[in-house]
């Protein structure tokens, strides 16, 4: 049994995995005030040949990736930090669109 089963059926989803790494990074940041947040993406993504449901489930990971990454925007719009940061946003932004469109394609 996986601690991030939190629905306890035996398998850690996609939606599972999401929410324990927003939980982790939440208390990194609590901890060391210099941590560095970062949310992976994989940019080269096959969404054509999932299902219905995983497509729904990959949708519900990336908008709970871009929650996270919400909740660390830097504070100075013209820092390093700044744009590395409005770089990954835009990536989730764009995967999430692609997903919709798939979704209601």
């Amino acid at each position: 049994m996986s601690l991030f089963d939190f629905n306890h059926d035996g398998i850690v989803s996609e939606s599972e995995r999401a929410i324990a790494l927003g939980a982790i990074l939440s208390a990194i940041s609590e901890i060391d005030t210099d941590a560095e947040i970062s949310v992976s993406i994989e940019e080269d993504e096959d969404y054509e040949s999932l299902s219905p449901d995983e497509l729904a489930d990959r949708w519900d990971d990336l908008r709970i990736q871009r929650d996270i990454l919400d909740s660390e925007e830097p504070d100075d719009p013209d820092s390093e930090a700044y744009e590395e940061w409005e770089e990954q946003r835009e990536l989730l932004d764009e995967k999430i669109e692609e997903i919709e469109d798939l979704i209601e394609g």
